[in-house]
Parts: C-alpha cells; structure tokens; sequence
C-alpha cells in the first residue's frame, strides 16, 4: 500500500496473482519463450471492502523474429527438425496502477527483448533485458496531512507545510533475467502427454531510479525475483499439474506464492497433423504467504484462446476489517500454437 507520511514516500511494484500471465513483471527472459505470438490483457481490483480500490491494468504482445524456424526433412515421415539454433523475441507491454484516495499512480511501458538458444533435444536458455520508461503520479488536492488536525476534526480549509515540487515524475528504469527450460512430449499420433519446466532468475531495478515528489528523494531497492512452474502429465489419463512459485526480495520486502493448478484436456490433439487442437479447464490455489489465498479458474480453447479468473481471499491481519475479501483479477490471452506440437517451442 502507498503511504506518505511527512516527507517519505513508500510503495510497492505492480504485482499480479496470476503472475504466470504476466511474463513481464516476473522475467524479460520469458519473452517470446512459451509462443510465437501472445497478446495478453489483464485487470485487477482490489481492497474495494477496505479502502478506495486499488485498481491495476495490463496489456503485452510478444513475438519472436523468426516465427517459422523449422523446415521438413521428410515429407513421407513428417519429420521435422529446428532450424536455427537460437532466436529473438521481442515484448512490449504496458501497465497503469491507481491506488488510494489520492490516486497514486504508475504508468509503466516496458521493451523487453530475449535471446533462446536451444542447448540440446530437451533444454534451452534464454537472456532477456527489459528497459521501462515509468511515470509516478498523486493527487495532491485529495490527500490529508496531520497538520490539517484543527484539535476536533480535520479542516480542509487548514493550510498544510506539506508541499510537492511536483505531482508528477518520469524514470527510466532496467532489468535482466535468465531462463532454463526442460521440454518432452511424446510422439505419437494422438496424444497429450507433455513434461514442460520452466525456472528463472531476475534482477529488477538495475539503475536504482529516485522516487521523489518532495525535496527529499528515495532510490527502489533492486528486487530479486526466483520463479518456475512446470505442467506435467498425469500417467494415461487427460489431467496434468500445473503447480508454479514466485520470490521475490526487495529491500526488507519479501513476496512468496505457491500453488498448483489442475488442468483437465476435454480432447485430444492431433500431434503430426495439427489440425484438431486441444480445449482445456483448469482450477487451482494459491497461497501468497502471510496475506492471501488465490483461487483461480481457467478455460483455453483450441490452444489459441485463455481465459483466468482469480479472487484473492484475504488472510493476513487485515481480514477482520476486509471480511477475507481481497480483490478480482481476470486475464486474456491469444497465443499462436505450433502447428506440430511435439516441436520444441
């Protein structure tokens, strides 16, 4: 939460429950990693039952360079080879925060770039680097300092010493990250057999950008972020775990959550051809610690299309006041499948 008191300002990154929709706040390595093409949009609402809502926006195109980088070695066979040994992809995405009465906010565009370079049949790594160009922002006409206490009530009309040089600053900002991935799928003709990890590691906040709205400025600690998540078949049955984790370590700030998903496959794909493509349903929890439990619920269908809704309920301390409401988040997402889906993405 945002909070000013005399001349100290403290707030927190843009965050998500469903950080696994929102590759650019968690890793720029991911960028372009798990599809050709993803756009993706996302919207949060949260503390409504507490306090003025805390309201946060999303949208990301991802793509790689490269989009077809495999070439058929045997038409009667099907077979199919990669054909460049590493790939770039590019991301840009844009992100808008209000939170609080006074409307403190942050409008953040991010160009993220990823280099993938294919280890071997099974493994990848990639390198990404992100530059953000951010604007910070208050209302200063809605907030209330203490020495607007005329000794019975607060007095709009009181005068406050508080001043602002300026309602408004821009920063640029960067970040870098790396990416392990481990992929095997089978190969037959009609299946959905997968074993797919991903772990990552991010440093956030490279250039320490000052935050200052007062004669006083304060530098963003570099966040640590450790991540991975992993969707794994469940022997010959149409289920796989989805279970994912997220660190992350700023300053004397710590955020952990955990969980897993369970995801169900309505039908099955046609892996040489490509032509019938999968619909699935999945439904988890999430634990943040110390503050909340996430439930969510997801729909993909013709593994282009995605849907997830989430509801944070509310854990920490706070619940007495919050009745164990936290907030609703939905994302969207189109991502362009392969065609042959035992190829390596």
């Amino acid at each position: 939460m945002p909070l000013i008191i005399g001349f100290s300002l403290k707030a927190q990154d843009i965050h998500f429950s469903q950080f696994t929709e929102n590759s650019p706040l968690v890793n720029p390595a991911l960028t372009g990693a798990l599809s050709p093409l993803k756009i993706s949009i996302h919207s949060k609402d949260q503390w409504r039952s507490v306090t003025s809502p805390y309201k946060t926006i999303g949208a990301n195109i991802e793509t790689r360079f490269k989009g077809n980088d495999w070439q058929q070695l045997e038409k009667r066979s099907m077979t199919f080879k990669e054909k460049s040994i590493s790939r770039i992809a590019a991301g840009l995405s844009v992100y808008s925060d209000r939170a609080g009465d006074g409307n403190f906010g942050l409008m953040k565009m991010n160009l993220s770039l990823a280099s993938n370079v294919a280890l071997n049949k099974n493994n990848s790594l990639s390198l990404g680097i992100q530059g953000s160009f951010a604007q910070r922002k208050i209302d200063q006409s809605k907030l209330i300092f203490p020495d607007q206490y005329n000794g019975v009530g607060y007095d709009a009309s009181q005068a406050t010493k508080e001043t602002f040089n300026s309602a408004t600053f821009n920063y640029f900002d960067l970040a870098s990250g790396i990416l392990w991935t481990f992929s095997k799928t089978e190969k037959n003709v009609n299946s959905n057999k997968q074993f797919v990890s991903h772990m990552g590691f991010a440093v956030f906040h490279l250039t320490q950008p000052k935050q200052k709205f007062f004669n006083t400025a304060n530098k963003l600690y570099l966040k640590y972020v450790v991540h991975g998540d992993l969707i794994a078949s469940m022997g010959k049955s149409n289920i796989a775990l989805v279970p994912s984790y997220l660190i992350q370590l700023q300053g004397s700030n710590s955020e952990i959550v955990f969980g897993t998903l369970v995801k169900h496959f309505l039908n099955n794909t046609t892996k040489y051809t490509g032509m019938q493509k999968r619909h699935a349903f999945a439904y988890g929890l999430h634990y943040r610690f110390k503050d909340a439990v996430i439930a969510t619920v997801a729909l993909d269908f013709q593994e282009k299309y995605s849907v997830a809704m989430s509801y944070d309920i509310n854990a920490s301390a706070l619940r007495p006041t919050s009745k164990f409401r936290g907030g609703f988040e939905i994302s969207l997402k189109y991502t362009a499948p392969k065609s042959y889906l035992y190829q390596k993405k």
